[in-house]
């Protein structure tokens, strides 16, 4: 598998730093990363999650056995507390694709056809497998198929990213902030330069 790091954009009007509830030094032990794999279009992502001081809110608890999850659980927002990312799409195309997926197994995945044109719900995919790894470090295995978006030979760039809420901050976390301001949806992130198989 791939792995990919994960770095913290932490707003300057939003100092973490000062928050009470959490020290600098708790704050540093916070870590992500990301470790990927893409066979005969079924995609697995592994989110690894440092978090031992179990600062981060909306984490806990996690599922902790292998569970299918359909459109029943889909859910909007996910975004607004802390979820993890990815982003997709072929190389020299405009449309792309956003999944939103939490620890609790609520999960989504939008289709825009340019830069955040407006958002559609991909029904293509239909559901989406969560399995808690391990709890220290909190790892959490998403997997899906992704053949019913692309075809054999297509390279696809992605981008990942995660939102994290650490006491009443959030966080935004990627494996590239190409701007002032965090914005996954920026193709520039899209730097993860895979295959479809």
């Amino acid at each position: 598998m791939k792995k990919i790091d994960l770095n913290p954009y932490i707003p300057l009007t939003q100092s973490l730093a000062a928050c009470e509830e959490v020290t600098p030094e708790q704050l540093e032990k916070i870590k992500l990363h990301v470790e990927i794999e893409l066979t005969k279009g079924i995609l697995t992502v592994n989110y690894i999650i440092k978090d031992p001081n179990r600062k981060i809110l909306n984490l806990y608890p996690v599922v902790s056995n292998l569970s299918a999850f359909d459109r029943s659980f889909r859910k909007d927002e996910l975004w607004k507390k802390t979820c993890f990312e990815f982003f997709v799409k072929k190389q020299n195309d405009e449309t792309y694709y956003e999944f939103n997926a939490n620890a609790q197994g609520n999960w989504n995945f939008y289709k825009f056809h340019s830069y955040r044109s407006p958002i559609q719900v991909e029904d293509k995919i239909t559901q989406v497998e969560l399995k808690a790894l391990s709890e220290l470090p909190i790892k959490l295995r998403f997997k899906m198929n992704l053949n019913p978006l692309f075809k054999k030979g297509d390279r696809l760039l992605f981008s990942f990213c995660s939102v994290v809420l650490i006491a009443d901050q959030i966080t935004y976390w990627s494996n590239r902030h190409s701007v002032e301001k965090p914005d996954f949806h920026d193709a520039n992130n899209f730097t993860i330069n895979l295959e479809f198989q």
